[in-house]
């Protein structure tokens, strides 16, 4: 008890210091970003990886630079690791800090991080090219995050072994059953499933799919022993599509006691993968202008941060907190002492369904009510909010997006995301809110938002589903590999689906700019993720 006291008064000290110089520097914070360049390899190309982050920083004062696109990962083209290793060389002598997604550098990009058959010596040969760019650029501030490999419970269009889109759920559920085993919850009935299961699955693809995971397993733990010597100054372990008992949960009980002499400062793990470029960038932004953002954060009434989310495997108040130091912030207890507020939306039962899910209607229930109350009659002091809206997976709900558009709030936030995963929105919102609450204008801020609407609520939440209804499924498409024909044919019917949205719902919303869509992009030549190009015309113009 005493200890814990004593840990909490030390952080409070501590951070009441970190505010001073972060207090003083807040007036020079763009003057000393103009100053410091940072560096970012992304996980592979699609836009949440590359062009979402690109759209976001391109707006900072901070020199960005991202990687070439036509080196990283396509699908499931590896990127070009030789060329993407002389890039970053070539750059690092003019970079105060590298955002680096270890795969990309190690095998090619998140995809072919599970696909792969490269063997360990090449791999770590892969990894000594760090050691050699550290002791090179003693100066330079290295953040890479790593992924334990996912243990998702399908997958299809070969974003994984081929023999996953057969075997895929038989795999996830030994996978449960033997977590099960590990933590002494074996019974009869488990034992016998578990049996069955290890009978069902050819013994060839067991060998196959453990034994590249032990090889993704050992390259972890040697990212761990690296930031202990410092090769690495910060490392995020990203459990991505995870369960309460998974693979990925057993894997990552292995890491965890490796990364116990790491401090918070150097360390963090968490589930998540697709959000943690924009996190680190952001926390390289903090860093540099020794900021410390306090985040307060509220959630929706119900179960509220002990919520476990479809795709991951603890508490969601767990997950936020690890992304708020992640972010370089720090937990604020009271929206008076904080910099901005993070409204979480989670259902009241605590169970997250689909976006897809019939019961996702666009009708504000008691909980969106009350969220607009608190927004509305300033019971979060006036600080400006975000919006992790995490109460369904892969996608908005409806009924929060109707009640803010009921209320006029679209844009009067600073931040919002809801799409895929719980982290990944966490993530998203967190950044661009405390980006849009520092640094980027009112215009910026509404751009960055009408791209998150017309993704994850217009898209994601609505016309995706509409699409495989009334086209890919009586069309008899391969909505995760469409092929060029098709996927030329779908961006045209989802083009003109969006323009009836921003029309129903973002025409008169009150963003400084009118928004138009110019395109919509299938950027993997699948139905899982959109790219939408916009332009936004200001109002004046309009009514010329």
């Amino acid at each position: 008890m005493l200890r814990g006291i004593f840990r909490i008064g030390l952080i409070l000290v501590i951070g009441i210091f970190i505010g001073i110089p972060a207090a003083l520097a807040r007036n020079d914070a763009e003057d000393i970003l103009k100053t410091k360049r940072v560096l970012y390899v992304p996980l592979d190309d699609r836009p949440v990886s590359l062009d979402y982050v690109t759209d976001t920083f391109k707006h900072m004062p901070i020199q960005y630079t991202p990687a070439p696109k036509n080196l990283l990962s396509h699908r499931t083209i590896p990127g070009n690791v030789d060329s993407l290793w002389e890039w970053v060389r070539s750059e690092a002598g003019a970079t105060n800090v590298m955002v680096i997604a270890a795969d990309s550098l190690v095998y090619g990009g998140l995809v072919p991080s599970r696909r792969h058959e490269i063997d360990q010596a090449t791999l770590e040969a892969r990894m000594d090219r760090f050691r050699e760019l550290k002791k090179a650029n003693p100066s330079l501030q290295i953040y890479l995050y790593t992924t334990v490999m996912r243990t998702p419970r399908a997958s299809a269009g070969g974003t994984e072994p081929d023999y996953y889109e057969q075997y895929g759920p038989q795999i996830f559920r030994l996978t449960q059953l033997l977590d099960m085993k590990d933590r002494g919850e074996m019974n009869e009935a488990v034992q016998s499933e578990l049996e069955a299961l290890e009978k069902a699955i050819p013994e060839g693809i067991r060998e196959d799919w453990f034994q590249r995971r032990l090889v993704n397993q050992k390259i972890n733990e040697r990212w761990i022993e690296w930031a202990k010597e410092g090769f690495v100054d910060y490392l995020i372990v990203c459990r991505d599509d995870s369960a309460e008992y998974s693979q990925s949960q057993r894997e990552w009980r292995a890491l965890k006691p490796l990364a116990a002499g790491l401090s918070e400062t150097r360390f963090h793990a968490f589930p998540g993968t697709d959000e943690v470029g924009m996190l680190l960038l952001t926390r390289a932004v903090n860093e540099l202008t020794f900021k410390t953002p306090q985040i307060n954060v509220v959630y929706a009434p119900g179960v509220g941060g002990k919520t476990v989310p479809s795709y991951e495997d603890q508490p969601v108040d767990e997950n936020i907190k690890a992304h708020i130091y992640a972010m370089g912030g720090f937990p604020a207890l009271s929206p008076d002492t904080a910099d901005m507020v993070l409204l979480v939306n989670t259902p009241y039962d605590g169970k997250t369904l689909e976006a897809s899910n019939p019961i996702n209607r666009p009708r504000p229930n008691r909980n969106h009510r009350r969220m607009m109350r608190q927004i509305v009659k300033g019971d979060l002091s006036g600080k400006p909010i975000a919006i992790a809206d995490i109460a369904y997976g892969n996608g908005a709900d409806r009924g929060l997006m109707k009640a803010l558009e009921d209320n006029k709030l679209l844009y009067q936030i600073k931040g919002y995301s809801g799409w895929n995963t719980a982290g990944n929105s966490i993530g998203y919102s967190l950044s661009q809110g405390f980006l849009g609450t520092h640094y980027l204008n009112s215009e910026q801020t509404a751009s960055l938002l009408s791209i998150r609407y017309l993704d994850d609520w217009a898209y994601q939440s609505q016309i995706r589903n509409e699409m495989y209804q009334t086209v890919v499924w009586p069309k008899q498409m391969n909505g995760s590999g469409l092929g060029d024909f098709s996927t030329f044919y779908m961006q045209s019917r989802i083009k003109f689906e969006m323009r009836d949205f921003i029309d129903a719902h973002l025409r008169h919303a009150g963003a400084p700019n009118e928004v138009e869509i110019v395109d919509t992009i299938l950027p993997w030549q699948r139905m899982f993720e959109v790219f939408p190009v916009i332009i936004e015309v200001p109002e004046i113009l309009k009514k010329k």
